[in-house]
């Protein structure tokens, strides 16, 4: 993306040429009669704009066939169910694995206008079912609702508040649960009675839990300090909550009992997100950038091994695991987010720590 691109050269400049030559270039910007950045690249660094980007794109070109060269014979990507945009999200299966549910922009130029999608695995088609979701999504014990957030300006002050919708399928009617929140990324029990969001309130967030028709909304834990979580997930009994927290840029994975008590994180170095337990409670998979790139690991519950899952050129994000062992992640390449879907056969751990 642009936004990945601006920080990867600012990162080039700042290596290449020393932190100071980022202000200086800053400040050459905000010269009266300055109308491009070429100017100021050109004052400061002695060279056009031009001859910077080529710069930076042979370095980066470099490094990524070397990173393509090193995970060669070991690269375990999937197989693509959902290819068509750049912004297909938050994959979550059925509960008999025979459907696959996202989000996705597929037809659309923002983010903001992605649909709720839902893959069928014996037939291979797809079908548009809810517009204007970007959320996680939850689906019920009995594969009748499905759970996801949207943001709406229903509310006293008009303003832009995220609430949890549910979907029936079979009626195709969508019930709003909550009113004024500021609650997102909804997941339900293995048995369907609770929920648990992400919601937020003075610049802050945290986890909440209510009952599966929204009522009973109440937090689980207690910040106040600019602190934020994200993709809360259940464990399959329902005892604990894994979380993605963070105090600054990057997340960690965060646990907390579903009472409130015993919050831990996991103290891995570097970021790890999006963490989701297997259905039989053996795992708890998540996303991380240890070597580099976000790919799909997973952690023994029992004895805390971790296991590489995938080995991707270029990222895995919010994996979701089904009773079978498949694996469906959102997979990022050259052209945006894509969904993958991984069979058990496929997976065979690299690495071992």
């Amino acid at each position: 993306s642009s936004y990945n691109a601006g920080f990867s050269i600012v990162e080039y400049i700042a290596r290449t040429y020393g932190d100071s030559s980022v202000v200086r270039v800053s400040r050459a910007l905000a010269a009266p009669a300055r109308v491009t950045i070429d100017g100021a690249v050109e004052d400061v660094l002695g060279m056009s704009g031009q001859q910077l980007y080529d710069a930076w794109m042979a370095e980066r070109r470099t490094a990524y066939e070397a990173t393509r060269a090193e995970i060669a014979g070991t690269r375990t990507e999937g197989e693509l169910i959902a290819a068509e945009g750049f912004g297909n999200l938050h994959p979550a299966f059925s509960p008999d694995g025979r459907k696959i549910y996202y989000t996705s922009n597929a037809g659309e130029d923002y983010f903001g206008l992605s649909h709720l999608m839902e893959y069928d695995r014996a037939s291979m088609t797809r079908r548009k079912l809810v517009p204007r979701v970007r959320s996680t999504i939850s689906i019920s014990p009995d594969g009748r609702f499905l759970y996801y957030a949207r943001i709406s300006r229903d509310n006293p002050r008009w303003a832009s508040f995220s609430d949890i919708y549910r979907y029936d399928l079979k009626e195709e009617e969508e019930e709003r649960l909550t009113h004024g929140q500021r609650a997102f990324s909804p997941q339900l029990t293995r048995d369907g009675r609770r929920l648990v969001v992400a919601m937020g309130g003075e610049c802050t967030l945290n986890v909440a839990v209510a009952d599966a028709d929204g009522k009973n909304l109440r937090k689980l834990t207690s910040f106040e300090n600019g602190e934020q979580v994200f993709t809360p997930s259940w464990s399959a009994d329902g005892s604990r909550v894994a979380f993605g927290y963070s105090e600054g840029h990057a997340q960690t994975v965060a646990v907390i009992d579903s009472g409130g008590s015993r919050l831990s994180t996991f103290g891995l170095s570097g970021d790890s997100r999006n963490p989701s337990f297997s259905p039989d409670g053996r795992w708890m998979y998540f996303s991380w950038d240890t070597l580099g790139r976000f790919n799909i690991w997973r952690m023994s519950m029992a004895g805390g091994t971790l296991q590489q899952v995938t080995q991707v050129l270029g990222g895995a994000f919010q994996p979701a695991v089904d009773d079978s062992g498949n694996v469906v992640f959102a997979r990022y390449d050259a052209s945006g987010y894509k969904i993958a879907l991984l069979k058990p056969a496929a997976i065979k751990p690299s690495k071992l720590m």
